[in-house]
């Protein structure tokens, strides 16, 4: 009997944890929907997702992926069934990425240890250069956002070894070509 009282226990804390991610999509596909994407609605969604990173071992409500186009390995947590629609992954970085895009807006929070992360903008005056806009280190529960397309461009590195972080994409980039600068 005790043995069953665990289990029930067990699945109710899976379901409800497994909530609060579906919780987050349906917030952040609304506030999108309803009110555009923006500097307001960005920070609203990073703030939301950075509420993830309190769920202790995260993984066990992804798909595991594997590697990804930057990523060592990860997770999927919510992969939209529209080929365009959202996507939260949980993903480990184990070395610098490239300076890169996404072609698509989107949060980060970080989950286990640190990263260093920094942010370009393409220039106004000359669309073949950009300038940084942010350069920082995210600890687990710290967030930030980028807008889209052509100001997804990002870096990161991990502080020491490697790093897990939650990364939430407004369209689907697991099959969208990266530009990738020097």
């Amino acid at each position: 009997i005790l043995c069953k009282n665990i289990n029930i226990q067990y699945v109710r804390i899976y379901m409800e944890k497994n909530d609060q991610i579906n919780k987050f999509v349906e917030f952040s596909k609304e506030i999108i929907k309803t009110k555009g994407i923006n500097e307001e609605t960005l920070s609203k969604i990073s703030k939301e997702l950075s509420k993830l990173s309190n769920i202790e071992d995260l993984f066990r409500f992804g798909n595991h992926r594997g590697r990804g186009a930057n990523a060592a390995e990860s997770y999927v947590l919510y992969e939209d069934a529209d080929p365009h629609g959202p996507v939260l992954q949980l993903a480990k970085f184990d070395g610098p990425t490239a300076i890169h895009n996404h072609g698509s807006w989107g949060a980060l929070c970080g989950y286990i240890r640190e990263q260093f992360y920094t942010q370009w903008a393409v220039e106004d005056a000359d669309p073949q250069k950009v300038i940084q806009t942010l350069d920082t280190i995210i600890r687990p529960g710290d967030y930030v956002y980028w807008p889209d397309v052509p100001n997804d461009i990002h870096k990161q590195i991990p502080v020491e070894d490697d790093a897990w972080v939650i990364i939430y994409m407004g369209r689907n980039a697991f099959d969208t070509e990266r530009i990738v600068y020097d």
